[in-house]
């Protein structure tokens, strides 16, 4: 049976530790099961568009209980299958899952990524993506970033960059402008 971390939505590599062993995977019914319920779970709990997450989530478990599902018993193929549909029901072709031979840490689904304090720095250091900030004619609001970045300290700033975007000279908000980088 194959163990529930197995299989990981990501949306970045995976790394392989050192003295990693690898072990033949069969899903049985069980191992799927939980699969698509940490998957739906995921979604639902962390994908952007709520309206989309819940329809990707109910399309695994509906196709689960129709039995589509049942024939998969490589962790390869079925992630494949998650993830087409996934991408059927989103239009979003960075929602992945994958499968990996390596067991991942339990902590990996149950730890955000803000709370991971080198991340929290490398973020602030790049101002969480954001690049530009600045006020269009005829009073259209351009908000410039270069990556979608998980960290509480986000919605903070991306509230002070609308609130504060001014048509004057361009120049970005303070709490933006601290920590950029020199444009490109």
């Amino acid at each position: 049976m194959a163990s529930l971390r197995s299989l990981v939505l990501t949306i970045a590599g995976c790394v392989v530790p050192t003295g990693a062993k690898f072990k033949p995977v069969t899903l049985d019914a069980t191992a799927r099961d939980r699969v698509i319920d940490k998957v739906a779970g995921i979604v639902e709990e962390s994908y952007v568009f709520p309206d989309t997450a819940k329809k990707m989530a109910a399309t695994l478990r509906t196709r689960e209980e129709d039995g589509e599902y049942n024939a998969f018993v490589d962790g390869e193929a079925f992630a494949r299958k998650l993830t087409d549909d996934l991408q059927d029901v989103s239009h979003d072709r960075h929602i992945e899952v994958r499968f990996s031979f390596v067991v991942q840490p339990p902590e990996m689904f149950t730890q955000h990524a803000e709370d991971e304090p080198t991340l929290r720095r490398q973020l602030t250091a790049i101002n969480c993506g954001f690049e530009k900030v600045e006020n269009l004619a005829p009073n259209i609001g351009y908000l410039k970033f270069n990556l979608f970045a998980v960290s509480s300290s986000l919605r903070a700033l991306a509230a002070s960059a609308r609130a504060t975007a001014r048509p004057t000279s361009g120049e970005l908000p303070g709490a933006i402008q601290r920590s950029m980088p020199p444009n490109r």
